[in-house]
């Protein structure tokens, strides 16, 4: 419900309205504002590589996904995505 609320790729607005949320004088200030990161953990979890393959697959995953998603800020250069979401917050 928070990716719904929030993300930016949503438009929540009618799955929310019969909801008290809705009468929050902040509702439309923050509905689908925001960049909103969701992965499906389980996706990763078979990986036959142990916790450090998986841990390696969501990074890459990530940054594929910043790269399509701001090719203005994220380039080829970029090693990982908290270093990238680090640098790119600032």
């Amino acid at each position: 419900m928070i990716d719904a609320y929030y993300s930016i790729g949503c438009d929540s607005r009618e799955l929310f309205s019969p909801f008290e949320i809705a009468k929050d004088p902040d509702f439309e200030k923050y509905l689908n504002k925001y960049n909103v990161l969701h992965f499906d953990v389980a996706e990763y979890l078979n990986d036959l590589h142990g916790a450090k393959g998986t841990l390696d697959r969501m990074d890459a995953s990530l940054l594929v996904d910043f790269r399509r998603e701001f090719p203005d800020v994220v380039n080829e250069k970029a090693d990982s995505a908290p270093s990238t979401m680090i640098y790119t917050g600032s």
